[in-house]
């Protein structure tokens, strides 16, 4: 038996030992929310109007060249840490 058949026997095991509705609503509608045919999603249309808007700000920033170097971003965190 492959990997993938064990545990998908192991799911229905787990899924047949739930024997109240609410719990096995629950669980459908989160397995169900990590099952998604990610080809037809777009990423910005998951974002809030704000998400969207701070993202564009900071594409906007990098091309316009106003970004931190890695050496400046250790720097300013181990700063942070050390207080």
């Amino acid at each position: 038996m492959s990997k993938v058949a064990i545990a998908k026997a192991e799911f229905h095991k787990l899924i047949d030992s739930i024997n109240d509705l609410e719990t096995l609503e629950k669980f459908y509608q989160l397995m169900a929310s990590f099952y998604k045919d990610d080809s037809s999603i777009d990423i910005l249309d998951e974002l809030s109007e704000t998400q969207r808007r701070r993202l564009y700000q900071s594409i906007a920033q990098a091309k316009a060249g106003e970004t931190f170097s890695h050496e400046n971003v250790k720097r300013e965190v181990s700063k942070w840490l050390s207080k």
